[in-house]
């Protein structure tokens, strides 16, 4: 396999995490505006519970109406909790699919291509050798972190 085949092949491997990235990148974006629109109910609702104080208004009712806040207010904060761990989520993703880009265009700078068949990666089977110099330099590179 000439060079260039083996350049295009690697930028091509390269390709499928950065599309994975952007489509990352759009759940990052919305659950971002939902967390914002959660953030926005939780401060209305936060001013009314401040402002019901102030009004003339009979027990029953003031009880009534606090409550269905403090329900509420109960309700949103279950629901910015899994937004924020779906964000987390999220950006580990998008950390991944960064890194396993970065690893297939390492794996050719360290390791060179000799075919097609997966050895670009360092993961020919028949090829101990080169499997355990790519694991081991992960292994080093995950303790260094």
């Amino acid at each position: 396999m000439d060079s260039l085949t083996a350049s295009l092949a690697v930028l091509t491997a390269m390709i499928t995490p950065a599309v994975l990235i952007s489509a990352s990148g759009t759940m990052i974006l919305s659950t971002s505006t939902r967390l914002g629109r959660v953030v926005d109910r939780v401060r209305e609702l936060s001013d009314r519970l401040r402002g019901l104080g102030a009004e003339d208004l009979t027990v029953e009712f003031l009880e009534d109406e606090r409550a269905m806040l403090y329900d509420q207010m109960d309700k949103l904060t279950s629901r910015s909790r899994l937004l924020q761990r779906a964000l987390t989520v999220f950006y580990l993703a998008v950390g991944m699919f960064v890194a396993c880009s970065v690893a297939i265009g390492g794996c050719r700078v360290f390791f060179g291509a000799r075919s097609g068949d997966g050895s670009t990666l360092g993961l020919d089977a028949g090829d101990h050798r080169i499997n355990r110099r790519f694991l081991s330099v992960l292994w080093q590179h995950a303790i260094d972190l």
